[in-house]
């Protein structure tokens, strides 16, 4: 404490200045914050309609199928590794400082966020350390499920990323939407749970892939669905690219507020 109350502040602007640069970044916060709730909401009401499509089979014309052996007529549940692709990743060399802090996003587990999309990551790669990795540059909408430590965390990619082999990449097959795999995933994940393996640490092996089942509607239903929250997933990365735009700008002002180069 002695220590703190000999710090000294340069230039600090009159406490009227203070005030007006104090309610300027509140009302920026209040933005964010609205953002979030907004979209916390919207990420529930995705969840909400899968469950009550495929989880508690109340789906459009539900009342016209038979269920049988627990599921409706036409349906059937499929190991996850044939409805989606799954992928690795892999590391460049830490050593080679060529490799690194470049214009690609790199995904490892720390960049798992609690919200659906991923929109940067911690460290970023090159071209060459892409070229030098076993990792693909994954394309938007790739959803990317970690693997290692805290197993089982989702995320879709936003931009072009590449990705470290403690996760794994997935895209669907034959025409499965990003966001019905995503809900379907997220839905499921007490499976990779159970299913992970390790001494020192749970991990995700291929396996897990193969032991996990995701319950199949029709390819009608496929598409109501994606249409019906498609939307909402939308609407949900727009709010969070205009969260992140506001962050920025919050970050690039204040210096300038407090010094005095930008007035308000």
């Amino acid at each position: 404490m002695a220590d703190i109350r000999k710090l000294k502040v340069d230039n600090l602007p009159e406490l009227k200045v203070q005030h007006k640069i104090g309610q300027f970044l509140a009302k920026v916060d209040d933005l964010i914050a609205n953002n979030s709730e907004r979209i916390a909401l919207l990420e529930d009401a995705a969840r909400q309609i899968y469950k009550e499509w495929f989880v508690r089979l109340r789906f459009p014309g539900y009342e016209k199928l038979k269920i049988e052996d627990g599921i409706p007529r036409g349906w059937e549940r499929k190991p996850v590794n044939q409805i989606a692709k799954i992928m690795s990743g892999g590391t460049p060399r830490t050593t080679k400082g060529e490799y690194w802090d470049g214009e690609i996003p790199f995904f490892t587990p720390k960049d798992i966020v609690d919200h659906t999309f991923v929109l940067r990551t911690e460290r970023t790669i090159t071209e060459d350390g892409l070229r030098n990795c076993n990792s693909a540059l994954f394309e938007p909408g790739t959803i990317f499920i970690t693997a290692r430590g805290t197993v089982g965390a989702l995320n879709i990619a936003a931009v072009p990323m590449a990705m470290s082999q403690s996760s794994f990449a997935l895209k669907g097959n034959d025409g499965i939407g990003t966001y019905f795999l995503y809900s379907a995933l997220q839905a499921n994940t007490e499976q990779f749970k159970q299913h992970a393996v390790g001494a020192v640490f749970d991990a995700i092996v291929l396996d897990a892939f193969k032991a996990a089942r995701i319950l199949m509607p029709t390819n009608q239903l496929f598409d109501l669905f994606e249409a019906k929250v498609s939307p909402m997933f939308n609407q949900i990365l727009n709010l969070l690219q205009q969260s992140e735009r506001l962050k920025m700008a919050r970050d690039l002002l204040l210096p300038r507020l407090m010094s005095g180069k930008v007035t308000i």
